[in-house]
């Protein structure tokens, strides 16, 4: 299968993967008691610890950039270097309650596309899994790429949509489980790409992806092993 084929079968199959997940909040909208402030509520306790470092993360940033913004009148994203130094005094300073989710991945990681996309925090904790959760089909299809269109799509859709998979990985579902078998599985894709080219753009992005995924998720070592 050509690769221009291939990427327009696997963004189909993405999509209707995300789709078929809206079958929760469609259900959800049903029942008041699951809403807070209009906002629907996760549906993990784990969730909770790292949604409370992305909006601290936030909160300290809001309050630095207000800062920068009165003493120099302009954005501090042109003053990297300030804004590092500023963002650390100011966390310090201000004695607020630095949680231990902040210095987490998948905290910084939420925080950084909420300040990025056009949603509020809440909309993206609740977004979030279904779509690193869908991301499955990518590997799962690029291992499948040469069985022909119909075997690639069905492993792609069937592993996003397998029942345990699915449950933790629906919108709401907002843990390290929605990215822990897609970076697992996609270090295996890089690395027998690897052993066929050779190329050193190749192993730099199977280290980049390595060290992310021990970052995002400690456990992920014994996978790491596993492949080696």
């Amino acid at each position: 299968m050509r690769l221009k084929s291939f990427l327009s079968l696997a963004f189909f199959v993405f999509l209707l993967c995300v789709l078929l997940r809206l079958y929760y909040p469609f259900v959800l909208s049903a029942y008041p008691q699951y809403f807070y402030n209009q906002a629907p509520l996760l549906n993990t306790h784990d969730g909770y610890f790292y949604a409370q470092g992305a909006k601290e993360l936030l909160k300290l940033y809001q309050e630095f950039q207000q800062s920068f913004a009165l003493e120099f009148g302009q954005s501090p994203i042109w003053h990297l270097p300030n804004f590092l130094q500023d963002f650390f005094t100011l966390s310090i300073s201000s004695h607020l309650p630095l949680y231990k989710s902040t210095s987490e991945i998948l905290s910084i990681l939420t925080a950084f596309l909420t300040l990025c996309l056009p949603f509020n925090l809440e909309q993206v904790l609740f977004i979030l899994p279904a779509i690193f959760g869908s991301l499955i089909v990518f590997p799962l299809m690029a291992l499948t790429r040469n069985f022909g269109a119909i075997p690639c799509a069905l492993s792609g859709f069937l592993s996003a949509m397998s029942v345990s998979y699915y449950n933790r990985t629906m919108f709401g579902y907002y843990d390290t489980d929605m990215l822990v078998i897609v970076l697992g599985l996609s270090i295996g894709v890089i690395i027998l790409r690897t052993l066929r080219t050779q190329k050193a753009l190749d192993f730099a992005i199977l280290f980049s992806l390595s060290a992310f995924s021990l970052l995002y998720y400690s456990h992920l070592r014994y996978v790491l092993l596993g492949y080696l």
